[in-house]
């Protein structure tokens, strides 16, 4: 199966989408408030502390979305450097 289409897969249902763009404006506000591994750390652990949340009084810990969680940080990154190599440091 296709890369493109694993994520079309992961990212149909809309609890995973809300996971991705959650994810994606968390980190890309964080950030330009904090240094990028940080900004990565934090962003991670508010992902993992909801699915802790979850197992225990929600739904159940869900990997999928911990996977849609990733893509968005990992989006914002994208975006950081494409930013970066464009216009330089905006701090």
């Amino acid at each position: 199966m296709s890369l493109f289409k694993k994520l079309s897969e992961l990212l149909s249902e809309h609890d995973k989408r809300q996971h991705f763009g959650y994810s994606l404006v968390i980190m890309l506000t964080l950030q330009w408030l904090m240094p990028l591994w940080l900004a990565f750390l934090t962003t991670f652990l508010i992902g993992l502390i909801k699915e802790i949340w979850d197992h225990y009084w929600g739904s159940g810990f869900c990997w999928q979305d911990m996977k849609a969680n990733m893509l968005g940080i990992l989006l914002a990154v994208l975006i950081y450097f494409i930013l970066l190599i464009a216009v330089g440091p905006l701090r």
